[in-house]
C-alpha cells in the first residue's frame, strides 16, 4: 500500500538523480501530493466551514478559515495547520504550473524551494502528533 511519505521518497530521490525538466516537474507533483495527502489526513478529522472550489482547495482553505479564540486548548494545533495549509496553498501553485502551465520553465531552484517547503509542512504536521479531530465549540 502506498503512503503520503512514499510520494515524498519519490520526490528527493528523484531530485537526487535527474536534473531535466521533465524530472523537476514530477518531483514538484510528488512533493506536493506528499503533503497534501498527509495534510488531509488532518483536515478530513475537522468540520471544516464550507468554501468553493475543487477537493484540494476546499480543504486547504477550509483549514485557513477555521478561527478559534487563543484560549482555546486547541488553538496551537489549529495554529500549526493553518501554518501548513498557507504553505501548502503556495506550492500548490508551483504544482499547477508544473503540470499544466508547459509554456514556462521549471528550474531546480523551484523544485527545491517546493521539498523545502514541504519539509515545512511535514514538520507542522508532525508537532500535531496523531490525527484527532477537535471541537470548534
Amino acid at each position: 500500500m502506498v503512503k503520503p511519505d512514499d510520494f515524498f521518497v519519490m520526490a528527493t530521490w528523484l531530485q537526487g538523480a535527474k536534473q531535466d525538466e521533465m524530472a523537476l516537474r514530477t518531483v514538484i507533483n510528488r512533493a506536493y501530493y506528499a503533503a497534501f495527502l498527509e495534510f488531509a489526513r488532518y483536515a478530513d478529522l475537522l468540520e471544516l466551514p464550507e468554501v468553493r472550489g475543487g477537493v484540494h482547495e476546499k480543504k486547504i482553505e477550509g483549514v485557513i478559515a477555521l478561527w478559534l479564540p487563543r484560549d482555546h486548548p486547541d488553538y496551537s494545533r489549529q495554529e500549526a495547520l493553518r501554518k501548513s495549509a498557507y504553505l501548502l496553498n503556495e506550492i500548490k501553485s508551483w504544482r499547477v504550473k508544473s503540470d499544466y502551465r508547459l509554456d514556462r520553465s521549471i528550474y531546480q531552484a523551484n523544485a527545491k524551494e517546493v521539498v523545502a517547503r514541504v519539509i515545512k509542512i511535514r514538520n507542522l504536521l508532525t508537532s500535531l502528533g496523531t490525527p484527532r479531530s477537535y471541537s470548534l465549540q
